[in-house]
């Protein structure tokens, strides 16, 4: 089966599929900090680096997941039981904005 064209059939389903990915990112942030670590060691570049990455995990932290976790699930939840296809064109909106806001430009 492919991944990238998996279907959810519960909520449940769709919820766990959601915290593999969040746990998947972790492990990989792990792997990505333990690569640097031994290419960079402890120095003034490492340094930079994860003193200028945090303002993008944060970001992330905030809008994705907080977003993700305390806002749209129970507006998806109930909207879903209501009409399935209006709660997947409101998922759409979410993260066609999301993404639009995430890869904003400044002027």
């Amino acid at each position: 089966m492919n991944f990238l064209h998996f279907k959810s059939k519960t909520i449940t389903s769709a919820a766990f599929l959601l915290a593999a990915t969040a746990l998947g990112s972790r492990v990989l942030g792990l792997v990505r900090d333990r690569i640097l670590a031994g290419k960079f060691g402890a120095g003034d570049e490492l340094d930079i680096y994860f003193a200028a990455f945090r303002i993008p995990d944060l970001l992330y932290n905030i809008v994705i997941a907080g977003a993700i976790s305390a806002a749209f699930i129970p507006v998806f939840i109930s909207l879903y039981t209501k009409n399935k296809k209006e709660a997947w064109r409101a998922a759409s909106n979410f993260l066609n904005i999301s993404v639009a806001f995430l890869f904003e430009k400044e002027s």
